[in-house]
């Protein structure tokens, strides 16, 4: 029975000379919604992945805060800790501090490391680090170019003359570096780790940073061996952006949702027109033994099975242009943008969310009107108003 109503229901939908152009529109909407919704994610999901990752390529995956000596027996365990599990591990003294060139003066977080254990994003085969590296819109802030001096005062150390006057150093910018993270281009610099001593005249590693794929099991293991150090990851670090990324991500599934109910229209408008013109045929397999249970389950089984295969042929289609798209795509965003060309990044939440959404709102639809309809046919009464 399921069969033959499903062949039925498809023929007189898309083959029948008299088929209802309301619901052909209908599934037309669905296969939109699910291709649109899915495209839509994928390129959003993508332009947000690349903004974690060079994140977590300057800022590391995550932070260990504590306080050890350069040199000392516990910085090496920790160090080997992460070495053997092939992440690595940079430490370096971090310290609030306000940066001068000439009259310009900006407030800025520097970071002290060990030039010998650089990372990746610092790293420079022809230049070795001996003085300091800035990023390009500090530099520009303060009015500074390589090779030139700069000033670096820290307001939180002190020496008294005559009243407290706060240490500083003076340092040559080595060479300018872009990690295209405006927060970090912005107030962020590095100097070797013996400059900093110098300026604060106590040797201390405060931050370690980690780089690589650092598991949650790692985490917790270094956390129970090291209890004196606390774990900050990159999430926990910036609640805020991710908060503010997962809330971009529903809003945009909530309107979707809401433009799906407008499909429901058109579904529910064009089945009470296609069961009026059917309910003659549905009467007919009644005659024949078909109970009205068994009529309406099959209907609906009917009505899903389409509704479905609308939005799984809106999956396949968004797939394929993704992929086309990820191959082919131009560099369609102005030039102030970091990237020129859409990312595109496909998840399996994104592949669900894009078929049950519509998928579900038009299962709901389709069964209503299909409840409706059987409530109000009876084909006894309609078989006596032929006679």
């Amino acid at each position: 029975m399921r069969r033959t109503l499903f062949r039925f229901y498809f023929q007189t939908i898309f083959l029948s000379r008299q088929r209802q152009k309301l619901l052909l529109l209908a599934l037309a909407g669905l296969f939109i919604s699910s291709f649109a919704l899915l495209v839509l994610q994928s390129a959003m999901g993508g332009l947000q992945n690349k903004l974690m990752e060079r994140s977590k390529y300057v800022e590391g995956k995550a932070v260990l805060v504590g306080s050890v000596l350069p040199n000392s027996k516990e910085l090496g365990d920790i160090l080997n800790f992460f070495a053997d599990q092939e992440i690595q591990a940079i430490a370096e003294y971090e310290l609030e501090v306000l940066v001068q060139a000439g009259s310009y003066l900006s407030a800025a977080v520097i970071h002290g490391l060990d030039a010998q254990s650089l990372p990746q994003f610092l790293l420079d085969k022809e230049v070795a680090m001996n003085e300091a590296i800035l990023p390009y819109e500090l530099a520009s802030r303060i009015g500074a170019g390589p090779s030139e001096q700069i000033r670096i005062i820290s307001p939180a150390h002190t020496d008294f003359f005559l009243t407290e006057v706060p240490r500083s150093i003076s340092v040559r910018i080595e060479r300018l570096v872009a990690s295209d993270v405006p927060e970090v281009d912005a107030m962020h610099l590095w100097v070797r780790q013996a400059s900093l001593f110098n300026l604060t005249r106590q040797r201390e590693i405060n931050r370690i940073r980690l780089y690589g794929d650092v598991s949650s099991k790692s985490l917790e293991d270094f956390s129970t061996r090291f209890s004196n150090w606390k774990v900050l990851t990159w999430e926990q670090r910036h609640e805020t952006l991710v908060w503010a990324l997962g809330l971009e991500t529903s809003v945009m599934v909530f309107l979707f949702t809401v433009m799906s109910l407008l499909v429901a229209l058109c579904i529910v408008s064009g089945l009470f027109l296609f069961f009026d013109k059917i309910k003659w045929d549905l009467t007919g397999l009644w005659i024949l033994g078909a109970s009205k249970n068994r009529l309406e389950h099959s209907s609906g089984f009917s009505l899903m099975a389409l509704s479905m295969s609308s939005c799984l042929l809106g999956i396949v289609a968004a797939f394929f242009f993704l992929k086309l798209f990820a191959v082919f795509g131009l560099e369609i965003l102005p030039a102030v943008f970091i990237d020129r060309e859409i990312p595109i990044y496909i998840t399996t939440s994104g592949l669900l969310t894009s078929f049950f959404v519509p998928c579900l709102i038009s299962w709901i639809f389709c069964l209503w009107s299909l409840r409706q309809f059987h409530r109000s046919q009876d084909h006894l009464a309609l078989i006596r108003s032929a006679c």
